[in-house]
């Protein structure tokens, strides 16, 4: 067959918005392999794209972050968990399996990398000098920032009852200063001979949180109750725990006689809300991070991981930079592909609350 030319004059098409066979004229949407971008005068093919990790990238990477200043690398977090890093000559190596991480979140900060798990938050630091990895927040900064702490000791002990009391003397109260609540930490005099059981209520007391530890794993001193499910408190209101065990024999120390509320205590909060994703961006002084519908921050100072609030039900799923604000890209539903809402939030770091959303 002779060669034959087709000439092109009009390349509307692919999947149309304004009607089922033809579009707005000169316009397409999802075309594969065109490149409209590179200059507006004409159209041409994508560029290809080259491997060059060979076999060391196990899976889907999530997330590339660049180390300059403080090196030449670059830094790949999968959806695996896996993080590898990238140097000036394109050579991958695995340099971290993250333990129940799956590729969450990645940002540089500050000469430091920081990797997001779904409730945790990993530092690789100092980059620019044998940077080491910890995976625990708590781990490598000050654990204090998300504690709280109350009563005391010396008064006659609380003596532990078979069943919630809300009583006066039957409570610990606190005001949250984060949400949520990871493990509540008592001072136990007397063991006794029953299982032991904390709960958290708020002020309908509603549960929002219990934890049983058998008789045989008790001791005296410091015992830490993590809640089966973090309690979601909201930063400013108040709450209480109650502490039951399944024999009335048991004493916690408190700085009130055979009084609860005087019970020495800390509370430590979570560093992440449970995420699939928590997107990180630097901006102005701080490190931002998505935290379901939250905005964390990290100064270098302190970690607040309720910085900005967003909507009950939206959770953030990509963030970008955009003139002076941070621009959170969030979804409200059981799923993305399920969303029922979307919206974009404009913070621009400095308000207490966010500037706008669209």
């Amino acid at each position: 067959m002779a060669e034959q030319k087709v000439i092109i004059s009009d390349f509307s098409g692919a999947v149309a918005t304004t009607s089922e066979k033809k579009d707005i004229a000169n316009s397409a949407r999802f075309v594969k392999g065109m490149n409209p971008f590179e200059d507006p005068a004409y159209i041409t093919l994508s560029r290809k794209a080259t491997k060059k990790s060979s076999t060391t990238v196990a899976t889907l990477p999530h997330w590339m972050e660049d180390g300059s200043p403080s090196n030449t690398d670059r830094y790949v977090y999968d959806s695996g968990g896996k993080i590898y890093t990238v140097n000036s000559s394109d050579a991958f190596t695995l340099s971290r399996t993250v333990s129940g991480g799956g590729g969450e979140g990645l940002g540089i900060y500050s000469n430091r990398l920081l990797y997001a798990q779904a409730t945790e938050l990993g530092s690789y630091f100092p980059l620019d000098s044998s940077p080491s990895f910890v995976d625990d927040f708590a781990s490598w900064w000050i654990a204090s920032q998300l504690t709280i702490t109350g009563g005391g000791t010396g008064s006659t002990d609380y003596s532990t009852t078979t069943a919630i009391n809300e009583g006066a003397t039957h409570r610990q109260t606190f005001t949250a200063t984060y949400d949520p609540v990871k493990n509540i930490i008592i001072d136990v005099d007397v063991v006794g001979s029953g299982d032991w059981t904390v709960t958290l209520h708020n002020t309908n007391n509603d549960s929002l949180g219990t934890k049983t530890i058998v008789n045989g794993s008790m001791s005296t001193g410091d015992v830490t109750f993590t809640l089966a499910s973090v309690g979601r408190t909201k930063p400013g209101e108040s709450y209480h725990f109650h502490v039951t065990t399944t024999v009335a024999d048991g004493g916690v120390d408190t700085n009130v006689n055979s009084d609860l509320e005087g019970a020495e205590f800390t509370a430590t909060y979570g560093t992440l809300l449970d995420a699939t994703f928590h997107p990180i961006v630097s901006h102005l002084n701080l490190s931002v991070i998505g935290n379901l519908n939250y905005l964390a921050t990290f100064d270098d100072a302190t970690y607040n991981p309720n910085k900005i609030q967003f909507p009950k039900g939206f959770e953030v799923r990509a963030m970008a930079k955009t003139d002076e604000f941070v621009v959170a890209e969030a979804f409200k539903g059981s799923t993305l592909r399920e969303a029922e809402a979307a919206k974009r939030f404009y913070w621009d770091g400095i308000s207490p609350t966010f500037n706008y959303s669209t």
